[in-house]
């Protein structure tokens, strides 16, 4: 049987909360990732167009109605020192988990003083078909943080939410071909490249194409067993440790 951290919505040196449809979250998202162009390009297929509050509001809207977990990610208000980020954690958008999770920690109080640093979320897919147990994720990390793993951590984190508690079996992600970075990352992770969209995308005055990449459930806990993906042992029935942190490098 699966066992969880003591605090579930934690991981080695991050917090996640959910996001409020309250002013001070609509302008930290409308300010810290809609409104940043670096951002706003790599994650999102809409036109690039300046975004206003009412954006922010319509993300909001979305995570609450449309995704089976969605949460802002957070550093602690006095954080521990932080660890060495992984090269090529530059990327924004949708990880596996680095280090042991952080000793119990009193959920209201620290995340209620913790610093959002980006966002998470799981949405359905298909929406409509529930029963086919697919996600997708999609991911932004203000830009001050890029660069020190914080990504690649969430994401490890709600890939193990994803398998222990949401009863998944497929989790995507997805990343534009200019988004090279990005591509890298998902594979060193797990991810397995099952498609691509050909010039999908026009942007910049060219069209640009989309990396589809998934990770079964198989897959995810051959990656937890410190076993390759295919050499058996356990199948998708096997125990796992896991949730919040645990797990693989």
């Amino acid at each position: 049987m699966a066992t969880l951290t003591t605090n579930p919505f934690a991981s080695a040196r991050l917090l996640y909360r959910a996001p409020e449809p309250t002013d001070e979250d609509e302008t930290w998202i409308l300010r810290n990732l809609q409104q940043e162009p670096a951002i706003y390009t790599q994650t999102m297929w809409l036109p690039h167009v300046p975004q206003n509050r009412q954006s922010a509001k319509e993300y909001l809207k979305f995570m609450a109605e449309k995704c089976a977990i969605a949460v802002m990610i957070c550093v602690p208000a006095t954080p521990e020192p932080a660890a060495e980020g992984r090269p090529g954690d530059e990327v924004q958008q949708s990880g596996t988990t680095q280090g042991s999770a952080p000793a119990p920690r009193s959920m209201a109080l620290e995340a209620a003083d913790a610093k959002p640093i980006g966002l998470i979320h799981l949405s359905r897919l298909p929406t409509e078909q529930p029963h086919h147990r697919g996600a997708e994720i999609g991911l932004s990390i203000a830009r001050p943080y890029q660069g020190q793993g914080y990504g690649s951590e969430a994401i490890d984190w709600i890939l193990d939410w994803a398998f222990l508690s949401g009863g998944f079996h497929r989790v995507g992600i997805g990343a534009f071909t200019y988004n090279a970075g990005a591509v890298r990352l998902y594979r060193r992770l797990g991810f397995v490249e099952e498609g691509r969209l050909r010039e999908v995308m026009w942007y910049a005055g060219g069209w640009e194409g989309c990396v589809l990449m998934g990770m079964l459930e198989g897959e995810w806990r051959a990656l937890r067993e410190g076993r390759k993906v295919g050499e058996g042992g356990g199948g998708v029935r096997g125990r796992v440790s896991g949730g919040g942190g645990e797990g693989g490098r």
